[in-house]
């Protein structure tokens, strides 16, 4: 990551929600890199004050996902200050989706990763904690992700999520039990599904 830093392009944290991922942020937040993340915020009043209370005492930097369009402002203005964006890509999305194979499935996922990183060249880094014994964890940061860049953007969207999905796919093979999420993730996989015609 020191390497990745030296570039002055920022760094895209390509994570998951594999293993504890809020100690992955708190971790490197207080280890004086300059960390911020995607946190989407509860629609409960009462616990998402409390949660903004915490990260304020943990001096964390999240960046709320809505208004998007703010969002997509704070998070490019990090990368060009050289900074560290984490973001979560095993979600489901509903706003500017691209249906793309998750274990062999395409389903929707979210465009923005592809974007931001071939908008501010930052360098994508795999990035997520593995348990390694009773209150241990172990910070895993893979090789950057080479991203494709051609004349044809939507192609290089779709390509490079793909290899952003593998790289997922690939952390959720090597550590399975540790891959806590609960939503469907291909719930909205009908609408890129191939429907032979009968005439």
């Amino acid at each position: 990551m020191k390497e990745a830093l030296k570039r002055g392009k920022g760094v895209l944290a390509l994570g998951s929600h594999v293993g504890h991922f809020l100690l992955l942020i708190c971790v490197l937040s207080h280890r004086g890199y300059p960390f911020s993340f995607i946190f989407k915020e509860p629609n409960e009043k009462g616990f998402n004050e409390l949660l903004w209370d915490i990260m304020k005492d943990l001096k964390l930097d999240p960046i709320p996902l809505k208004p998007r369009s703010k969002a997509t402002k704070r998070s490019i203005s990090t990368l060009r200050k050289n900074g560290i964006l984490w973001l979560a890509l095993d979600q489901g999305t509903r706003d500017a989706d691209v249906g793309v194979e998750f274990f062999g499935i395409k389903t929707a996922t979210a465009r923005g990763p592809a974007v931001l990183s071939t908008r501010t060249g930052a360098v994508v880094l795999p990035m997520y904690v593995k348990r390694s014994g009773w209150l241990k964890h172990k910070v895993i940061i893979g090789k950057p992700v080479d991203l494709e860049i051609t004349d044809d953007k939507e192609a290089d969207i779709y390509n490079n999520l793909k290899k952003f999905n593998s790289v997922i796919e690939n952390e959720i093979m090597t550590n399975p039990e540790e891959w806590w999420w609960l939503h469907n993730r291909w719930k909205r996989s009908y609408k890129y599904q191939e429907v032979d015609m009968i005439e």
